[in-house]
């Protein structure tokens, strides 16, 4: 009985793999015949396992090559930038006491920005697409809100 349920498991994986491969990458193998003894499916079963695995090793390659760009990016370009900033901008995070710079750098642009000038000041409101606003004085982070506060 386990033996049964491993090779249905086994044809699940194998068919998922399958499909990937026909959408995402080149096929597996596309001479693989439709009637396989249990030994040929246990093993198919191991080689598209190792494929994913491998497929997958590389695209998390590609993501951590990605995230060292931006972050060489981030240093070589703005070197007086303290480290709390810096950690902030590689996760993605924002803080009170940014500059405006900063926070477009973490966050990128917003969907509109509402600028106004009073008594010498200039008040900003950042506007991003998931109801979050962002307030700057002078160009200095003061105020995080959403619509729900």
């Amino acid at each position: 009985m386990i033996k049964y349920i491993h090779i249905i498991l086994t044809n699940l994986l194998l068919i998922s793999i399958m499909v990937f491969s026909a959408c995402c990458a080149k096929p597996l193998s596309p001479n693989t015949p439709l009637s396989m003894s249990d030994d040929d499916i246990i093993n198919q079963g191991e080689e598209a396992a190792l494929y994913v695995l491998t497929l997958c090793l590389n695209l998390d390659a590609c993501e951590d090559k990605r995230i060292k760009r931006f972050k060489e990016e981030i240093i070589k370009n703005y070197p007086d930038w303290n480290e709390k900033t810096k950690v902030a901008i590689f996760t993605g995070e924002i803080f009170l006491g940014m500059t405006k710079k900063q926070a477009m750098v973490s966050w990128g642009e917003p969907k509109r920005i509402i600028k106004t000038v009073t008594e010498g000041h200039v008040l900003e409101r950042m506007i991003y697409g998931n109801d979050q606003h962002l307030y700057f004085t002078d160009e200095i982070l003061t105020a995080v809100k959403t619509n729900n506060e």
